[in-house]
C-alpha cells in the first residue's frame, strides 16, 4: 500500500523541516487529505503486524520401529520405552533413535500385558495365564512374584505405581489389588470389572470399569464408586488440569456407540463428550506433552486423536504405520514431547508433535500520552515477557517497529531477553502533533514481534500517543 501512495510521501518528505507549518488552504486540504489516507495506513499497518500469528507448516512427523509384536508401553527410567510383547511372552525395550532389545521370559504363554515403572526404579508388568506379576531391572534381570486366583476369575490387566511405593494392578471382574515390592497382597474385591488404573492427583488410586463406572481407591482400601449407566470404560489417565480423563462407549447387539471420552473430578463431578458426531471412537487415552488428552482408535492405526482439557478434539491422520492397516495401538505414552504407541500385531511409532503454537507475549510501554507537542524526543520503555514452552524463543527473530499515523518517523530495531524471557528498551517518539489535525493527536503503534524456533511467529502492540493537551 505504500507505494500507491508514493507521490504523497514524496511531497511531505520534500517538507519535512517544516512540515507543520501553515501552508495555504489548498495545500493544507491536500496534506489533511494525506492524513485521512495515512491513518487508513497505519490501521493497515497494525492489522497486518497483528494477523502475523504464523504457525509452522504439518502438525504430526510418525516414524514406525518393527517389532514382532506389543501389548502396553511406558517409558523406562533410563529414557528409553519398555514395551510387554505379549503373544511372544517377551519384554521389549527401544532407544528413542530405535534400537530394540528383547527379553525372554522364564516361562512361554505367560501373556504379558500392563506394564509400568515402579517405586524402585525396575518395570513391573502383569502376566495374564501365568497368574502372576513379573519385574524386570533396566539390565533386564526378571523376577515374579504369583498371584492368587485363577485365570477365568482374575485376568490380570492394568498395573501402575501408587502413592504408598506399592503397585496397583486390575484383576478383571474382581477387584483392585496392591502389592509390595516384596511381593506381599491385598485384594480389594469391588464387585467390578476393572479395566485400566492410575494414580489420581489426590493420592488415591483411580480406575475406569467396563460395569458402568468409574472407582476411587484410598491407599487404605476405602472404596468409592460413581456410575455411569450404560457405559463400557476402557481407559483412564490424569490430565493436566488435575482431572480424570476416560474414554468409553455403550455396547449393543449392533456394536458399540456414542463413543465418549469423559472428565472426572477428584470430588466426584462427570462430564462427557460425546464423540459421535466427530467421528471418533477412542479406546486407550494418556496425557501429551501439549497439555491435551491423545487416545487410540480401538478398531485400526490411520489415526490417533486429542482432545483439550475444554472438551475440543483433533484428529490426525498418520497413514496407518503399523504392520498390519487394520492393527489397533495396544499402548500409548508421553516421551519428552513425543507421543508413543505399541501396535498390537508388531511395530512401535513414534508420533513427533510439531510445535504449532506461537510464543506468548506480554507488553507494556510508558508512558502511554506524550505532551507537550512540543517537537521534542520522548523516551518511551517497552518492556514485558516472551516465552515459548515448547520450542523456545528465537533470540534473533525478535524486533520492534513504530507505524506512526502520519507515515513519517517510524522507528525499528532488534532487542534481547533475559534468560527468563523478560525484556525492557526504550525509543524515542517525536512529540510533535500537526496544525489542523482533526482529533489533534497523533497516534503511534509501538509493535513488538517474536518468532520460536519452530519457525511460529507472535506479535503484540501498545498505543503511544501525542496531545496539544494533557489527556
Amino acid at each position: 500500500m505504500s507505494l500507491i501512495f508514493s507521490s504523497e510521501l514524496s511531497f511531505v518528505a520534500h517538507h519535512s523541516s517544516n512540515q507543520f507549518h501553515s501552508y495555504p488552504a489548498d495545500v493544507e486540504s491536500q496534506r489533511e487529505a494525506f492524513r485521512a489516507v495515512a491513518r487508513i495506513l497505519f490501521l493497515a499497518a497494525l492489522v497486518l503486524m497483528l494477523v502475523a500469528k504464523m504457525a509452522a507448516q504439518g502438525s504430526v512427523t510418525v516414524k514406525t520401529y518393527p517389532t514382532s509384536d506389543a501389548g502396553r508401553i511406558t517409558l523406562g527410567p533410563d529414557g528409553a520405552l519398555w514395551f510387554t510383547e505379549t503373544n511372544a511372552s517377551r519384554i521389549g525395550r527401544i532407544t528413542t533413535s530405535g534400537v530394540l532389545t528383547e527379553f525372554s521370559l522364564p516361562k512361554s504363554n505367560s501373556y504379558p500385558l500392563g506394564i509400568t515403572v515402579g517405586p524402585d526404579g525396575a518395570l513391573w508388568f502383569t502376566e495374564v495365564y501365568k497368574q502372576t506379576i513379573g519385574r524386570i531391572t533396566t539390565d533386564g534381570t526378571i523376577t515374579e512374584f504369583p498371584v492368587a486366583g485363577s485365570p477365568s476369575s482374575d485376568f490380570l490387566s492394568e498395573i501402575t505405581a501408587g502413592p504408598d511405593g506399592a503397585l496397583w494392578f486390575n484383576k478383571w471382574c474382581s477387584g483392585i489389588s496392591r502389592m509390595t515390592i516384596a511381593g506381599v497382597v491385598t485384594d480389594y474385591p469391588t464387585m467390578s470389572c476393572p479395566t485400566d488404573i492410575v494414580a489420581g492427583p489426590d493420592g488415591a488410586m483411580w480406575w475406569s470399569d467396563a460395569v458402568y463406572r468409574v472407582g476411587r481407591i484410598t491407599t487404605s482400601g476405602v472404596i468409592t464408586q460413581y456410575s455411569l449407566p450404560g457405559y463400557f470404560l476402557h481407559s483412564i489417565a490424569v490430565g493436566s488440569d488435575n482431572a480424570l480423563w476416560f474414554t468409553g462407549d455403550i455396547p449393543s447387539f449392533n456394536g458399540p456407540y456414542a463413543p465418549t471420552v469423559g472428565r472426572i473430578t477428584t470430588s466426584g463431578a462427570i462430564k462427557l463428550y460425546n464423540l459421535e458426531s466427530w467421528g471418533f471412537h477412542p479406546f486407550l487415552i494418556a496425557p501429551g506433552p501439549d497439555g491435551v488428552l491423545w487416545f487410540t482408535n480401538p478398531d485400526d492405526n490411520y489415526d490417533v486423536s486429542r482432545i483439550t482439557t475444554s472438551g475440543v478434539p483433533t484428529k490426525f491422520q498418520i497413514g496407518g504405520p503399523c504392520r498390519y492397516p487394520y492393527n489397533p495401538f495396544n499402548g500409548i505414552v508421553r516421551a519428552g514431547t513425543d507421543m508413543w504407541f505399541s501396535c498390537s500385531n508388531g511395530g512401535i511409532v513414534q508420533l513427533t508433535i510439531n510445535d504449532t503454537t506461537p510464543p506468548v507475549i506480554t507488553m507494556q510501554s510508558t508512558p502511554k500520552y506524550l505532551w507537550p507537542a512540543n517537537g521534542q524526543m520522548v523516551p518511551v520503555t517497552v518492556s514485558g515477557n516472551i516465552s515459548d514452552a515448547r520450542s523456545g524463543a528465537a533470540t534473533n527473530s525478535l524486533t520492534y517497529s513504530v507505524v506512526d499515523e502520519y507515515v513519517l518517523f517510524q522507528p525499528n530495531g532488534h532487542f534481547t531477553i533475559d534468560a527468563a524471557g523478560n525484556y525492557s528498551f526504550t525509543i524515542g517518539l517525536l512529540a510533535e502533533v500537526a496544525v489542523g489535525d482533526a482529533d489533534g493527536a497523533r497516534h503511534y503503534g509501538v509493535v513488538i514481534s517474536a518468532s520460536d524456533n519452530a519457525g511460529n511467529r507472535n506479535s503484540q502492540w501498545r498505543f503511544a500517543i501525542v496531545t496539544r493537551n494533557r489527556q
